[in-house]
Parts: structure tokens; sequence; C-alpha cells
């Protein structure tokens, strides 16, 4: 099933632009590369383990998951995804897997990592 991400959220941008121009400015090429590696995998495990917190019904692991998620988001300026795991933290974990939810801060992690590379 198809989520309403780009619908949702799409007014709110996928990088605090002047977060990343610091980034970009201050940080080498080989810094900038392995924080957007690190960024990413990062994020596949968090959703992971958001997942099988959902899977457990541990309002818990869901919680500490996306708590994570939203402040590595705030950290890089990933200010979409930001705001989607802050949303999500204080949800029940199966009106998150009703919702897909999860699927949907995925598919944000995975456009921010996107627009990290091709900016």
């Amino acid at each position: 099933m198809d989520t309403l991400f780009f619908k949702t959220y799409s007014s709110i941008p996928l990088l605090k632009q002047n977060v990343w121009l610091k980034f970009k400015t201050f940080a080498r090429e080989d810094q900038l590369k392995l924080l957007i590696e690190t960024f990413g995998n990062d994020v596949h495990d968090l959703v992971d383990a958001t997942r099988q917190g959902i899977a457990q019904n541990s309002k818990m692991k869901v919680k500490r998951s996306l708590h994570t998620l939203k402040g590595m988001a705030a950290t890089v300026g990933a200010s979409r995804l930001q705001f989607i795991a802050q949303k999500a933290e204080s949800l029940d974990p199966q009106l998150i897997r009703k919702n897909h939810l999860i699927e949907e801060i995925e598919k944000c992690g995975n456009a921010s990592v996107k627009e990290m590379n091709n900016s």
C-alpha cells in the first residue's frame, strides 16, 4: 500500500540548507561522504529497530528508536525526517503500523540521503 508521504509532508524541506551548507563548508569531502554513509546506515538500523518494536508491541522500543532517529535527523539538518519521527514517537506502535508510518519514515530517510548526495 502506498503511503501519503509526499502529499502529507511535501511542504517541509528535506534538508535545512543552512545546516547542510555548514557541513559542506567545513567538512572535507571524505568526511562528508562518511557522514552521509553513516547517516544512511543509522536510518536503516533505526527503522529496523522500530519495526521490531512494532512487531513486539513495545512502546518503549518504538519510542527509543524514533527519538534517536529524530535527534540524529536534527543534527544533520534532515528537517522532514525530524518532523515525522517527532510526530510518530508518541504514537502507539499499532497505530504506526496501521497507518504505514514506518514506511513513510523509511522513504523520508532514503530521500534525505539522496538529497544529501545530490546537494
